[in-house]
């Protein structure tokens, strides 16, 4: 997601281009140029974590199907929907949580190997608790802060030991 001004929860406006298993169905349709110009702002407005134009018109759709759903009685797909959306945003959330401690073990990794770096270590682990601390969401900092905790806490507790390192461990003595 891009970088957005606004005070809102991304997750709320996440809404994915195809269902779980991949698929998805094109909408072809004309709008009057100016609700065009209207989709084109809201995007660049940064305000809201919209990257493309269709993230914008999906979220438009869901919150549409939403109000309809709401103003009369139907059968509707809505609950399917929604969980689907779920599910997706659930997929979504898990992959960010092992694409970050990924990157984050691979960097830890590497200034403690390098073996003058410890010190260096310690304090991107200090400093990435401190960013995780700043999560609006608390399920995503405290899933966040466990998974730091969990393979980092030796260096968030100050422990002055310094792990012996091989070929097959890692700054955790694992």
């Amino acid at each position: 997601m891009t970088t957005h001004n606004g005070n809102y929860d991304s997750s709320e406006f996440v809404f994915p281009s195809n269902d779980l298993d991949g698929r998805s169905v094109r909408l072809c349709l004309r709008v009057p140029h100016l609700l065009d110009q209207a989709l084109d702002q809201v995007k660049e407005s940064g305000k809201f974590p919209f990257d493309l134009k269709d993230d914008v018109i999906r979220w438009c759709l869901h919150e549409g199907l939403r109000k309809l759903e709401s103003m009369e009685a139907c059968v509707s797909a809505m609950p399917l929907l929604e969980m689907t959306v779920t599910l997706a945003q659930a997929k979504f959330d898990l992959e960010m949580f092992q694409n970050f401690f990924t990157k984050l073990d691979s960097a830890v990794l590497r200034l403690c190997n390098s073996g003058y770096q410890t010190q260096s270590a310690r304090r991107l682990v200090k400093a990435i608790e401190e960013l995780v601390l700043c999560m609006p969401l608390s399920r995503h900092r405290n899933r966040y802060l466990r998974g730091l905790r969990k393979r980092w806490g030796h260096f968030l507790l100050g422990s002055t030991v310094q792990p012996t390192l091989t070929g097959t461990e890692d700054c955790r003595g694992q």
